[in-house]
């Protein structure tokens, strides 16, 4: 039976994920029914899962699944009942990463927006309840950015100042078909993807023709707010600028062609990446010279971005374009935000400039801070938008970058630190009482302004491709790279480790050991690879030079593969199925 629109989803979560004051004001006043019905939750074994001798990493992901799996709602939307994550494509989108583990379905609440593409080729951030008080930004947002649809209820809107979102499309459009396998899905919106991303590197608000890269208002990182002023010369709150003026959105999240502008890393690494994936996509279909521009353009934005942006061990947070106020911050190449570590992982930076943005979060410890998962540091004083140094993107902590730099250093050669990042987070979940907040506070109490399933996401990556090595780098893992790493984090054996797709089945499971005292490391697969490409991570101290390899008992073709000081006994091309896999040294 088809159900109304109650939408409580964009209420709790929507307003949750906002950013600013203003928002948490619109959400005290509204008045919404709380009846949207949860995802029914049971205690099935999750289709992701690490068995025995995991320990806490085993609890901590299944503990992650099923705080995803219990954020999600059903909604009746765009004509069908669809399941959602976070009602931002934004944030559905991060939550994806994590959700495709778990999730019966995953291309419904992304499918709305491609469907509801606008002309100018630009995505919609969100969808609203039409008595939502967020209906105020209607009447001075340009018409472009919104639309309302009076016969289901709800609004949705272009946030103006914010330039993630076309290339955040073409990831989720990834998500959904690694986890279905579903070809004709992205035959179907190919077009529309590549239309948004054509705005983003040619719309003169989105593009800088100087520096041939993305550009936005200034803002922390990829948040969706810009420092406020009354008097042209010091910064006020939301609050403050709302006594006199109304509602701060109009100033804030808005943009037009006199707004100050400059290159921000985060952007410029997702459209690379979003552009790679859209070679990888024309490539499966058969569009071999459409693969080979995209991959062209790709390869030149990064030559581009990395000459600008790189400051020497990090990405410097903001290059301005244009000239910024006196009363902006303009330390920019000093200040170190979290989408370093999303650059990492989408690819940007070359491995000794990842290693170098890894060590720079190693760096930042301290006994005063229970993790450096800071979204900005040093903060902005004396606030940002109305936030105080130390709280929420102006220099709290967040689970997001603990995700994302954990994963970032498993992969790059930092195993037992990506490990460390991990027991953090079981400890973090433990004093929350099996919860996990987005956003933390110094000391690891929470703090409020995100979902929480978006930071969840990203350790769920960091346990599934990082810890577990499990790579699928096709589509149904028809090929996967299996890396375990385990011994990093200090366990020899572990059994039924299972890398599932909840959409699909598609999985890879194995059980591995590692036998000290013989010096070898088995590895038992099986499940739906029809190739697999095997890195076994040698524990320290092992002899690389004498490594060898056979696979199910026979000899097989290896090589050393050095990251860093880690070295990786690489066998690839190995057959799909039941098979062993066996190092020794």
């Amino acid at each position: 039976m088809k159900r109304l629109l109650s939408l409580s989803f964009t209420l709790a979560l929507f307003l949750s994920c906002a950013a600013g004051p203003a928002h948490a004001q619109q959400a005290q006043q509204q008045d919404v029914a709380q009846d949207a019905p949860p995802v029914q939750q049971h205690d099935d074994p999750l289709p992701t899962r690490f068995g025995d001798g995991s320990g806490e990493y085993g609890q901590l992901l299944s503990g992650l699944g099923r705080l995803i799996m219990g954020a999600q709602s059903i909604e009746y939307l765009g004509g069908r009942e669809r399941r959602v994550n976070v009602g931002w494509l934004r944030d559905e989108v991060h939550a994806l990463k994590g959700a495709k583990y778990f999730a019966p379905s995953v291309r419904d609440f992304v499918e709305l927006f491609l469907m509801r593409q606008t002309e100018a080729g630009f995505y919609y951030d969100y969808v609203y309840p039409l008595t939502s008080d967020i209906a105020s930004r209607l009447n001075f947002f340009d018409p472009m950015y919104w639309h309302v649809y009076p016969q289901e209820g709800i609004q949705m809107h272009r946030l103006p100042i914010e330039a993630d979102v076309e290339y955040l499309a073409v990831k989720g459009t990834q998500h959904i078909w690694q986890a279905t396998g579903d070809t004709s899905f992205v035959e179907k919106w190919l077009p529309s993807l590549e239309q948004g991303l054509r705005y983003t590197t040619g719309d003169t608000l989105r593009w800088s023709t100087e520096h041939q890269l993305v550009k936005r208002g200034y803002t922390i990182d990829t948040w969706d707010f810009r420092q406020l002023t009354l008097d042209g010369r010091t910064p006020v709150t939301p609050q403050e600028w709302a006594q006199q003026k109304g509602d701060p959105s109009r100033a804030h999240m808005d943009i037009d062609a006199q707004t100050p502008m400059g290159i921000f890393h985060g952007d410029n690494s997702g459209v690379y990446e979003a552009e790679r994936l859209l070679a990888g996509m024309h490539r499966a279909l058969g569009h071999d010279a459409a693969a080979r521009a995209w991959n062209h353009e790709a390869a030149a934005l990064r030559a581009r971005a990395n000459e600008l942006l790189w400051e020497g061990d990090y990405y410097q947070q903001f290059v301005p374009v244009d000239s910024l106020p006196d009363w902006y911050p303009n330390d920019f190449p000093d200040r170190l935000s979290l989408s370093n570590t999303y650059d990492i992982n989408r690819g940007l930076p070359t491995q000794a400039m990842s290693a170098d943005i890894i060590q720079t979060y190693r760096d930042l410890r301290s006994d005063s801070t229970f993790a450096a998962w800071y979204t900005l540091h040093p903060a902005v004083k004396p606030y940002f938008g109305g936030h105080e140094p130390g709280t929420y993107v102006n220099g709290g902590l967040t689970t997001v970058v603990a995700g994302e730099l954990a994963k970032a250093a498993f992969q790059h050669g930092f195993e037992q630190y990506g490990a460390q990042i991990l027991r953090r987070a079981y400890d973090l979940m433990q004093r929350h009482d099996g919860k996990l907040p987005v956003m933390l506070k110094r000391d690891g109490s929470a703090d409020s302004g995100a979902p929480d399933n978006w930071g969840q996401a990203a350790l769920v990556s960091a346990l599934t491709e990082g810890l577990a090595g499990v790579v699928d780098e096709g589509t149904l893992f028809e090929r996967a790279e299996v890396s375990p790493r385990w011994t990093a984090a200090g366990i020899d054996e572990v059994e039924n480790v299972t890398v599932a797709y909840g959409p699909s089945g598609a999985e890879v499971q194995y059980d591995v050991r590692h036998d000290a005292s013989g010096d070898q490391i088995t590895l038992a697969l099986r499940g739906d690879a029809e190739r697999y490409d095997v890195r076994l991570l040698l524990p320290e101290g092992a002899d690389a030079s004498g490594a060898s390899a056979t696979v199910n008992g026979e000899n097989a073709s290896s090589r050393i593969e050095t990251v860093r000081e880690s070295h990786y006994l690489v066998v690839e091309g190995v057959p799909g199925g039941a098979t062993t896999v066996r190092a020794r040294w």
